[in-house]
């Protein structure tokens, strides 16, 4: 690669340069990356918009003493709660199925779509859209299968405990049912904890950069899923706390530039519906202080920050992938490699591993 075709000169990277690159590499192909995770975050979040109302005005009508009143036993009570939101929790179950369903489809795609456009945008070609999600579906299912086996112990671990307390509760033994159930939620939530810093060790096959970097040898789905976490495993090794750091320093700086985002979203709608609402200004800043939130001005809000908050997404896979390629730079001198290989090999293979 030449400095000619390209600003993004390779080579080890600090934190001000995996800042700077991946700010740079979002706006290089931003248009289809960001249209790459919002295929996987944006059905998701509209669809959370109404559960949200819903949940709103489930919580608001409990507030209500005219409702508890005439429901003052335990029975009319549930009953009127059956009648009144019966639909709309039977939606909220089936949303969050559906949500659950769309995300183990869509989001490896998404994901492998996003790190392929940024993979090649910093070897300095800008694909389109099309090309990118044709290279996500060939490597599909390899990827399934990595991120399969990645959670198949806490999966496992959790399918053992729930038989282990259906046989407890079978007994007639109430004790020996708590007792099971009371450790084996502890132990599922340790499999989370351990899951979830396991993580970074493996963040390079799951995130999908290495993925679109490179290919396993085995050409099947299952032996490449399988190559793909222990290439992840062999890369980040006597790397884990750094890439934790990084990965802890650029959530606390996204997170405190999307929260400044959504404050400024929230108060925006608030004059917006203070100056369509006719009410004096005490009036309505007293309504806001008491919690009465109107469905149809907390929806707006969630639309916006929907929208505006989609940035997010593919510039963590931007930063995933500096973060893979500056394991290859310092482990494997990928930088070296990649200055020195021939222009008609840059232009057919992308970013490629010195094996």
């Amino acid at each position: 690669m030449s400095s000619t075709q390209n600003s993004f000169i390779l080579r080890p990277l600090e934190l001000k340069h995996l800042f700077d690159f991946t700010i740079r590499l979002l706006r290089f192909n931003f248009v289809p990356m960001f249209l790459a995770m919002a295929m996987v975050q944006l059905p998701v979040s509209l669809l959370a918009i109404p559960m949200t109302v819903k949940l709103v005005e489930f919580s608001e009508k409990l507030q209500d003493p005219s409702f508890i009143s005439t429901s003052a036993s335990g029975t009319d009570f549930f009953n009127s709660l059956v009648l009144e939101y019966g639909d709309s929790f039977l939606f909220i179950m089936g949303s969050l199925l559906v949500v659950a369903v769309y995300q183990l489809l869509v989001s490896p795609l998404g994901m492998l779509t996003c790190i392929r456009l940024a993979a090649r945008a910093l070897d300095g070609h800008r694909d389109d859209f099309a090309s990118a999600f044709r290279f996500a579906q060939s490597r599909y299912w390899a990827t399934q299968v990595a991120l399969a086996t990645y959670f198949l112990p806490t999966v496992a671990l959790a399918l053992v405990v729930l038989l282990l307390v259906l046989g407890a509760q079978a007994t007639g033994n109430n004790g020996l049912t708590i007792s099971v159930s009371v450790s084996g939620i502890f132990l599922i939530w340790a499999a989370v904890m351990v899951t979830m810093f396991m993580y970074f060790r493996f963040f390079p096959a799951l995130c999908g950069a290495l993925q679109a970097c490179e290919s396993g040898p085995d050409p099947g789905m299952v032996g490449q899923g399988i190559w793909y976490l222990k290439r992840a495993w062999g890369l980040t090794q006597h790397n884990y706390v750094r890439i934790l750091l990084m990965m802890f320093i650029m959530s606390i700086a996204w997170n405190m530039f999307s929260r400044g985002l959504s404050s400024t979203i929230e108060l925006s709608v608030l004059l917006w519906d203070y100056m369509n609402s006719g009410a004096g200004f005490d009036d309505f800043i007293m309504a806001q202080a008491e919690g009465q939130t109107d469905p149809r001005i907390l929806g707006l809000q969630m639309t916006l920050m929907t929208v505006v908050l989609l940035i997010f997404p593919p510039l963590w896979q931007c930063f995933k992938l500096l973060l893979y390629v500056d394991l290859r730079c310092r482990k494997e001198a990928l930088d070296i490699y990649m200055l020195l290989r021939p222009e008609s090999e840059s232009a057919q293979t992308g970013i490629a591993a010195p094996e």
